[in-house]
């Protein structure tokens, strides 16, 4: 009897301490996202190749099978991190047989390689959507994924999520990964949404489940869910 109470002791101090398994991703004890890339400050574009590859490699940190990406500023940012199903280099030789806009390193967050990745995860990888993760001098570090579901919506539609998101201009901007996530999220088909490929009056999302972060870039705080 008394092995059977310190047993159930233990399982209890498990659950409650989150003793004997791996702690869960929303857990992480990082302060500051430049922990992961120093260039994704308070002043950088969260868009940029910067802030997601810090989103990347903090999305990463407990699980090693995460894409990320920054998808709002409220004024912390927003980071949504979701399940991959292929990640690996690609050369930009390669990216660039699929769109010849995606040539580089410069390239990495335009349109151009968001169309460009998008073709390779579907003809080489298999899947529907992907998006740039990390830049290199001769390769990016690409993630593919299955959407959930992958649909061109007018700019219109996109305006009534996310009021920048009004043209192909704007279509890499923060405001349409807001957009796109608010519109998954409102017809029930992910939690986040990726724009993949620039049309001149419609844009293709990329709908995805995953979880959320926030972080204050200029302050040393914990994440949390929202």
């Amino acid at each position: 009897m008394r092995v059977i109470v310190v047993a159930m002791m233990v399982a209890v101090l498990a659950a409650v301490f989150g003793l004997g398994g791996p702690p869960p991703l929303h857990a992480s004890t990082v302060n500051t996202i430049q922990r992961y890339h120093p260039g994704c400050s308070d002043r950088a574009d969260p868009r940029g190749g910067d802030c997601t590859a810090a989103a990347h490699r903090l999305c990463n940190d407990s699980a090693r099978d995460r894409l990320g990406f920054v998808f709002g500023r409220s004024p912390a940012l927003e980071i949504a991190c979701a399940r991959h199903g292929w990640y690996g280099d690609v050369r930009y030789r390669d990216l660039a047989a699929a769109h010849p806009g995606c040539r580089g390193a410069a390239d990495g967050q335009s349109g151009a390689c968001l169309a460009a990745v998008r073709r390779y995860c579907t003809n080489s990888r298999g899947m529907t959507a992907g998006i740039v993760q990390e830049v290199g001098s001769a390769s990016a570090g690409v993630a593919c994924f299955r959407a959930t579901r992958l649909e061109d919506v007018k700019y219109g539609t996109l305006a009534r999520f996310g009021p920048g998101c009004r043209g192909a201009s704007a279509s890499t901007s923060l405001a349409c990964f807001r957009a796109a996530a608010r519109w998954c999220e409102a017809f029930g088909t992910g939690d986040f949404g990726l724009p993949q490929e620039t049309g001149p009056t419609s844009l293709a999302v990329a709908c995805l489940p995953g979880s959320r972060r926030i972080i204050d870039v200029a302050k040393s705080v914990p994440f949390d869910d929202n």
